[in-house]
């Protein structure tokens, strides 16, 4: 009887401060909402003194304590706020990914008031964060009964920037998810609303597939998407889908057709999968779209395919679990392969973010016969200088042994993450969805010294 008094009385307390928070959270909607001076003062959060809400010319040149504008390339975890579980929580969640080579969290549901806290814990932690204000935009923004008028977006964003900007882990803004062309007007408001005010790091909304007006009507500084390419239907590591009679490689032209929206070379930032209702195949599914949980071959190859593709951004979905999705932290075999690609990619992060694709001449060959969705990739990239890179991944779920081929061309590739020189042409072993980053060194003849 005494253990069940305690426990009821922990359930009353916590229910208590469930409710205080929640009170908190909305009575911060209603003083943006309202727009009221005196309730913006209760919260603390009004526009600098002596700038108006609607001005365009009243931001600061650079936030205080201004962080380094959004890294090149940044390798992170999405999370949903709601499942952080307060500072003391995401301390501890810094802290794993920290030591697991992770630099940044993409957020979304974040509360501003209940969350900006996250931030100083990030800014002591030395960790990125894109913070997302969904929670108030939400209410105040995306509902029909809002006005589409840049007035009202900055009514609603300045407060809400000005709140966390002063905090240097601050990466950039997550503006909404899965946003959809009927509101392509008002996200496109808000997107403008959050460079005014902030124009040193990028806001963006989150592109889904058929939405495309969202991103030519905002034309955010980030094209941030996601792609989830391991279907129940699917056998593992077949990444292709079936759209009308024809079959496409879905991950690639879905990044392929996310680059495409932004006007010249914008960065994109993809959030791959770790998730999925089950782990079983199941070819006769009567949904098509029901997510299998990945393999670690499977994540693999998602990682080299969107480096192939030359994103600037991987984030994973994601760290706790939720609704039937296992997270991260509860999935010790997927967590340890993630961890195992942010390791690798250390070395070539100041590489990744300075390459750019460019029109394919290379080509990878396996020494084994495999079907179409199965058959190695290469892409070619190349930097500011103009050396050329190239990704060769091993698409089937089985170790292969590959090899590169590049018309009327001899030389010798550098592996980046080893530093191990290989004649081009060499055939080379590779783990199922593994893949490797090579500078192509074109030489006459000779050993790599002569190049």
């Amino acid at each position: 009887m005494r253990s069940t008094s305690l426990s009821l009385l922990l359930c009353l307390v916590l229910s208590l401060l469930a409710s205080l928070t929640a009170t908190y959270a909305w009575h911060a909607l209603g003083a943006i909402h309202a727009g009221t001076e005196e309730a913006a003062a209760d919260l603390a959060v009004s526009t600098p003194a002596g700038a108006s809400a609607n001005a365009t010319h009243d931001v600061d040149p650079a936030p205080r304590e201004l962080s380094p504008t959004a890294p090149d390339f940044t390798y992170g975890i999405f999370e949903d706020a709601n499942h952080v579980g307060g500072p003391t929580h995401f301390a501890a969640m810094v802290a794993d990914l920290k030591k697991r080579q992770f630099d940044s969290v993409l957020f979304t549901n974040n509360f501003t008031y209940r969350d900006a806290p996250l931030l100083s814990i990030a800014d002591d932690l030395g960790f990125r964060v894109v913070f997302s204000h969904h929670a108030e935009l939400n209410h105040a923004l995306w509902p029909a009964d809002a006005p589409d008028t840049i007035e009202h977006a900055r009514q609603i964003i300045f407060p809400l920037v000005d709140h966390v900007r002063h905090h240097r882990s601050l990466m950039g803004y997550n503006v909404m998810d899965d946003a959809p062309d009927r509101l392509a007007s008002k996200v496109a408001l808000a997107v403008q609303a959050f460079r005014e005010r902030d124009p040193h790091r990028p806001a963006a909304p989150t592109l889904v597939e058929r939405h495309d007006e969202v991103a030519l009507a905002a034309r955010p500084d980030i094209l941030l998407t996601y792609v989830y390419p391991a279907l129940t239907v699917s056998p593992p590591c077949d990444f292709t889908r079936r759209e009308g009679r024809v079959t496409v490689d879905w991950l690639v032209n879905r990044l392929r057709h996310v680059a495409s929206l932004g006007e010249g070379e914008v960065p994109v930032w993809v959030v791959l999968q770790t998730h999925g209702g089950s782990r079983d195949v199941d070819p006769a599914s009567p949904d098509d779209t029901a997510l299998r949980e990945p393999t670690r071959e499977e994540v693999r190859l998602q990682h080299w395919l969107a480096v192939g593709e030359g994103v600037k951004g991987v984030f994973w979905f994601t760290y706790s679990t939720q609704q039937f999705w296992t997270g991260l932290r509860d999935n010790p075999p997927l967590l340890t392969e993630v961890s195992d690609l942010a390791r690798r990619t250390i070395p070539l992060r100041p590489v990744l973010g300075d390459l750019r694709k460019v029109p394919d001449r290379a080509r990878a060959l396996a020494e084994a016969e495999l079907p179409v969705p199965y058959q190695p990739y290469a892409s070619t990239l190349i930097d500011k200088l103009g050396t050329i890179y190239v990704v060769v991944v091993n698409r089937s779920c089985d170790r292969q042994h590959l090899r590169l081929s590049v018309p009327d061309t001899e030389g010798w590739l550098r592996n980046v993450e080893t530093g191990a020189w290989h004649a081009l042409g060499a055939v080379l072993p590779f783990d199922g969805g593994d893949g490797r980053l090579f500078e192509l060194v074109v030489v006459d003849t000779g050993e790599p010294g002569d190049a």
